[in-house]
């Protein structure tokens, strides 16, 4: 769940995840396992559930909780070029949340914990894959404490992001590894995503 989840669409872009766990909207009866069981077991023909959850965890990454204190977590604020700049004419990028704000960001060296322990509980309820929105963000975040860019992070992030999807949703043969990329145009990503498929 996260830190804005009683809040409307507009307001939730400032949002973190603040733990493994489902939202108050699949607590008790209701819950999220109980709902992809009926969904399921129905007739309306569901055959594969997916879930979302944005690439470093919601909109504005995770929040510095006891369930992610071990993921030495930082903030980090994105680097604006004068392109982003251009492309965001009427809705100024420095006024965006995720440059207010910055966006909690997961160490590398941590990011694969993190995607196995989300994903192995996603799962556990029957949870059969994962649209993982917002990639483009995560290159331009710049961390002045490290000397990893944008690049090894990206990198960082898909390789174990892969890798978990792989081991906790690809059930058969015949799934093509059970993910959606979304907001993964930057070339950055797109080259990390094309670097990863070629090694394997």
């Amino acid at each position: 769940h996260t830190n804005c989840d009683d809040k409307s669409d507009g307001e939730q872009w400032a949002g973190r995840l603040q733990s493994y766990a489902p939202n108050n909207k699949f607590q008790g009866k209701g819950c999220l396992k109980g709902l992809i069981s009926l969904a399921k077991d129905g007739s309306d023909g569901v055959n594969h559930f997916f879930v979302w959850h944005a690439f470093g965890g919601y909109w504005a990454g995770t929040s510095p909780t006891d369930a992610f204190a071990a993921l030495k977590s930082s903030t980090l604020y994105p680097h604006v070029t004068d392109s982003m700049r251009r492309m965001s004419e009427g809705s100024p990028v420095e006024e965006e949340p995720f440059a207010v704000e910055g966006v909690g960001v997961v160490h590398p060296d941590a990011i694969s914990e993190f995607y196995n322990t989300y994903h192995a509980s996603l799962s556990a309820m029957g949870v059969d894959g994962v649209k993982v929105d917002a990639q483009s963000a995560v290159p331009i975040l710049v961390d002045p404490e490290s000397d990893r860019g944008g690049w090894e992070r990206t990198i960082a992030y898909h390789k174990a992001l892969k890798e978990s999807v792989v081991k906790h949703f690809d059930r058969d043969e015949h799934n093509d590894h059970n993910i959606i990329h979304c907001m993964c145009h930057s070339p950055q990503t797109l080259l990390a995503i094309l670097a990863l498929h070629e090694a394997n």
